[in-house]
């Protein structure tokens, strides 16, 4: 059996004993699929839609070379949202919590239990003694989600649309000038 033929049996018994059927999306994928901020804000709102819901987000930060706009929106003195846009399209949500609104959410146990409820184990994952990144990545959708603890207790949750962030990979390496 060739490396090839192998490589799609593999992934066949996989897919098999997974319970999912071909064409189905796991709970996990439909979660970071539809992902919005606050439930009305979700990747893929355009830049005009998103001012008309949040129009107390301020621009941050704004980007020609990458075509990318940034806005914050500071929910309270705990916890603020960033929201980035890629022509005119959100692709990046992320939500920042200071230790005091963990605490409110029942501490950080709460929310890695929560994490892992409704995503699954991360697929990677990776600390430094100062940051604890956790990775679920979700190609069928586009979607990566990334749960992100400092060691000061601020805790960061984001979900991006993946295919966009490789068309902005893309434009980063074409506007590279290494002198050749």
């Amino acid at each position: 059996m060739n490396r090839m033929s192998f490589g799609i049996a593999v992934l066949a018994v996989l897919f098999a004993c997974s319970g999912v059927k071909a064409g189905e999306l796991t709970k996990a994928e439909v979660t970071a699929k539809g992902f919005a901020y606050n439930k009305t804000v979700g990747l893929g709102t355009t830049l005009e839609d998103f001012k008309t819901r949040l129009p107390e987000a301020a621009l941050q930060d704004s980007d020609k070379a990458t075509e990318t706009e940034t806005y914050l929106f500071q929910e309270s003195s705990n916890k603020a949202a960033q929201f980035i846009f890629f022509r005119r399209q959100l692709y990046d949500i992320g939500h920042v919590f200071l230790l005091s609104e963990v605490a409110k959410l029942g501490g950080r146990a709460v929310l890695d239990r929560k994490m892992e409820e409704t995503f699954g184990r991360p697929h990677d994952s990776d600390s430094n003694g100062y940051t604890e990144l956790s990775l679920w990545v979700f190609p069928k959708v586009h979607r990566v989600v990334q749960y992100t603890v400092l060691d000061d207790g601020v805790v960061s949750i984001g979900v991006y649309d993946s295919s966009i962030e490789e068309q902005i990979e893309a434009l980063n390496v074409s506007q590279l000038d290494l002198g050749f």
